[in-house]
């Protein structure tokens, strides 16, 4: 896997995404990540003999990935969840 390509839990993701009807790249989860809108991938433990490791999506982010996905636009930056006013 080159560093252009997503990890597979990323990939996730970015499938759940397109399935419905939002196209999400690596680039914008990252920048997601970066603003502390979306949790890292949960380690999932090694593959064993050298062969890596494995992790998965954190249990909110698929729908944290379509809430994100559903106000960003070309060009948007996302921001940081501003607290409920009562």
């Amino acid at each position: 896997m080159s560093s252009s390509e997503p990890s597979a839990a990323d990939q996730q993701l970015l499938d759940h995404a397109q399935r419905h009807g939002y196209t999400v790249t690596a680039k914008q989860l990252a920048t997601w990540r970066s603003h502390g809108l979306l949790p890292g991938n949960i380690h999932g433990g090694g593959l064993g003999r050298g062969k890596g490791s494995t992790s998965r999506p954190a249990p909110e982010s698929h729908d944290l990935v379509r809430g994100l996905a559903c106000h960003a636009g070309p060009g948007k930056r996302p921001t940081k969840a501003e607290p409920a006013t009562g």
